[in-house]
C-alpha cells in the first residue's frame, strides 16, 4: 500500500500539547510516523485546546495497531516506574 494514500487517524487525544509531544516522541522512537495537526496553533495559543477538541495525535491507519501497542507498553512501564518510586519513598 502506498503510504501517501494512508488515512491519518487519531491514536490519542491529549488535554495538553506537552502530553501530546511526549506521545509523539514515544511513537517516533519506535519508527511510527506521527502528526499533531494543531501543534503550532496550540503552541502559540494553548487556551484553544478545548475549542479544537484537544491535542490530537494522529498516525497512519496502517500503523494504528502498532502505535496502540507501543503506547500501552509505555503506559505500563510508566505505571511500574511510579510504583517503584512510591516503594522507595516508604
Amino acid at each position: 500500500m502506498n503510504p501517501m494514500n494512508d488515512e491519518w487517524i487519531v491514536v490519542r487525544n491529549c488535554f495538553l500539547l506537552e502530553e501530546a509531544l511526549v506521545v509523539k516522541s514515544v511513537l517516533e522512537a519506535d519508527g511510527v510516523e506521527v502528526l499533531i495537526p494543531d501543534e503550532h496553533t496550540l503552541g502559540a495559543q494553548p487556551f484553544y485546546t478545548n475549542a479544537l477538541g484537544g491535542a490530537r495525535v494522529m498516525v497512519r491507519s496502517t500503523d494504528f495497531d502498532r502505535a496502540r501497542a507501543v503506547l500501552e507498553a509505555f503506559g505500563a512501564a510508566e505505571a511500574e516506574s511510579e510504583n517503584f518510586e512510591d516503594d522507595e519513598a516508604s
